[in-house]
């Protein structure tokens, strides 16, 4: 067996160790690989006979296990078509492609360069996104079963009619057939239960044909995806979660077998069976706790009244539209048996972004309400990772953006603007990087209206959120500038160049900070905190920045001197009783603002920014100025406590 590295397009290294080549740790420093299907040796180094294919698992390897970003040619000496399977998507996927053989030196040269290379002729990797997308759904059976039956979806209340009819038949018995081939298990006897169950295709059944498939799949990965070492889609019991879920039905109360599963997830789920009690317990929640980040209602609300069925005086839509026009950040999700057209319409009559979900696909089975979980669990973390890196902790954001931003984020088109606004600001970006490498000064052009705070009227949404997407833009490029900037942009770039950049014009006097930090709300000191959730994906996904990492190494070092603050307060009792006597909230003025910190019951400070701790210092270190009797406990303090974790709060981010 024979493996290809390509240093450049006109040199090549050959490996025939393939034990060696597995284990290597370099992978990335090479720009192409090039593997042959039928290898005669798995990624163990045992023997494989070539019809099994090994160089395809061992691609899938190294995307997985590895991580490897660079593009993947398969070669083979049969064609493409008769390769191609479920199984082995991964061949037409992004980032890779195909050549059969024989083929010279030249055809592998030319194909190179024609897929693998940008504008500039240099090879692209995958991004963080695309290797994520592969790895997830083209490296691991379950990923494949997932891809299988997620294109299921595109049936899902299908207009079913005497022309399309066989076809669609068709593809949902191929379907069965792919998803058994993919465990190495027959499936003669599941397409026949399915024609049994499913004679013809109807309006009134095609959602359900779809569930069935989907059961079939589910249950294939419950009882043979064990014996591939993987874990068990069944309750996740070992998640903690800090969040809660309400669920508004009349029909499903705390007994239901989907209310035990949500349990056995983990999830804190809260059931009410009228509007009344889910507004004075979400009322309860946004006073006390702000834990409830996902709202589940049913459409059509019900209740008795001496014996005869009423429509309750709230019904579900109308309480899910009530809390879209709150100022707290939730999800919405409409659970109903009534058909997901009509439900889709209703909502998008409101003008609310709301999930549709249909009972009658997630109330089956067990698989199904476990589906319905961990898609629950996954708009609730979702949601409160958003909360969570809100930039409350900057006075332009909280009076400006802030009202903006989550009317943005409750907008019924939010994919469709968030898909734009990232788009934007990458070709702003690239615009950018273009001048840099020609040696040209940077000059984007002004950003329009972003030379003023937000307005507040809205008399003209639409208009309103094309400006709210303007100052949403700059802020992006702004962010991007700092932190290339931090990584070695090449050139220097400040903050006054910033504002200077996004609004075209020279800032003689220290007006450009009103730019940054009134009208576009930014705190460039916190870095990489203090910025939207959305933010943080796009610089680390879109931009290849590794702002999850930075933040991930962050956090630990705030938790040590949240710790080491606390410890100095506990030892005098005379800032407990202050902390204590205005509700364990620190009230300071920083830089002309009035600035808060939120303690524990404990005294410990919660800290999430740069600037909290700075504060909370400058605090103390007042205090010792004015009592001078605290001086030998807080040189004690600053020495074993707070000076090593001061040091490394700062420049964390490189």
């Amino acid at each position: 067996m024979q493996i290809y590295w390509l240093p450049n397009l006109d040199n090549c290294q050959i490996i025939t160790n393939i034990v060696v080549f597995a284990i290597s740790t370099e992978l990335d420093n090479f720009d192409i690989i090039i593997i042959l299907c039928e290898l005669n040796c798995s990624i163990k180094g045992e023997f494989s006979p070539l019809q099994s294919y090994s160089g395809i698992d061992m691609a899938k390897e190294l995307r997985r296990v590895h991580n490897l970003s660079i593009p993947i040619l398969f070669t083979s000496f049969l064609p493409l078509n008769q390769l191609f399977n479920s199984e082995r998507e991964i061949l037409t996927s992004i980032g890779h492609g195909f050549i059969q053989l024989p083929a010279t030196p030249k055809d592998f040269t030319n194909y190179l360069r024609s897929n693998f290379t940008d504008i500039n002729g240099k090879i692209r990797k995958l991004s963080v996104m695309e290797l994520n997308d592969i790895k997830s759904f083209y490296c691991s059976k379950e990923g494949i079963l997932s891809h299988e039956l997620h294109a299921l979806n595109h049936y899902l209340n299908f207009n079913i009619t005497a022309e399309n009819h066989d076809a669609a038949y068709a593809e949902l018995l191929q379907t069965i057939k792919r998803v058994h081939e993919l465990f190495l298990v027959d499936s003669t006897h599941a397409e026949m239960s399915f024609q049994v169950a499913f004679p013809k295709l109807t309006q009134d059944n095609i959602s359900d044909a779809v569930s069935h498939i989907v059961r079939l799949g589910n249950e294939l990965l419950k009882t043979y995806g064990e014996r591939e070492g993987n874990t068990s889609t069944i309750e996740k019991s070992g998640e903690k979660y800090r969040w809660k879920v309400l669920l508004l039905d009349d029909q499903i109360d705390k007994e239901h077998d989907l209310v035990k599963q949500m349990k056995a997830n983990n999830i804190k789920v809260i059931c009410v069976d009228n509007a009344d009690d889910a507004d004075d317990e979400l009322k309860k929640d946004w006073k006390k706790d702000n834990a409830i980040m996902v709202v589940i209602a049913d459409y059509r609300l019900f209740e008795y009244i001496n014996g005869i069925k009423h429509h309750q005086k709230v019904q579900g839509y109308q309480f899910l539209k009530n809390i879209a026009t709150s100022d707290h950040l939730v999800r919405l999700v409409a659970f109903s048996g009534l058909q997901r057209k009509f439900l889709l319409n209703s909502f998008k009559h409101y003008n609310i972004r709301t999930e549709v979900k249909s009972k009658t696909d997630y109330l089956t089975s067990k698989e199904t309400r476990q589906l319905f979980c961990e898609e629950i669990i996954e708009l609730a973390e979702e949601n409160w990772e958003a909360i969570e890196a809100l930039p409350t902790k900057c006075a332009g954001f909280e009076k400006y953006l802030k009202d903006a931003y989550k009317e943005f984020r409750l907008h019924p088109d939010y994919n469709k603007m968030e898909s734009n606004l990232s788009v934007t600001a990458r070709e702003y970006i690239w615009e950018i990087q273009q001048q840099i490498t020609q040696g040209e000064e940077i000059r984007i052009g002004a950003i329009e209206n972003i030379k003023s705070p937000l307005a507040k009227t809205k008399k003209d949404p639409e208009a309103f959120f094309k400006r709210l997407q303007n100052y949403l833009t700059a802020r992006r490029i702004a962010l991007w500038l700092y932190a290339a900037n931090k990584k070695g942009l090449g050139v220097f770039i400040d903050s006054r160049r910033i504002a200077e950049i996004l609004t075209d014009q020279k800032y003689p006097t220290d007006a450009y900070r009103q730019i940054l930090s009134t009208n576009l709300g930014l705190s460039l000191d916190d870095f990489p905190k203090n910025i939207t959730i959305e933010e943080r994906r796009w610089l680390h996904y879109d931009m290849q920045l590794n702002i999850f990492r930075d933040i991930v190494q962050m956090n630990p070092v705030f938790i040590k001197l949240s710790k080491a603050y606390k410890e100095y307060i506990a030892a005098d009792k005379s800032l407990e009783e202050y902390l204590s006597k205005y509700k364990h909230i620190l009230h300071h003025k920083y830089k002309l603002t009035d600035y808060s910190i939120s303690f524990t019951k404990d005294f410990s400070p919660e800290l999430k920014t740069s600037t909290d701790v700075r504060v909370l210092f400058l605090w103390i270190a007042g205090l010792i100025k004015k009592d001078k009797s605290k001086h030998i406990l807080s040189n004690h303090w600053f020495q074993n406590f707070a000076s090593p974790f001061l040091k490394a709060g700062t420049g964390l981010f490189t």
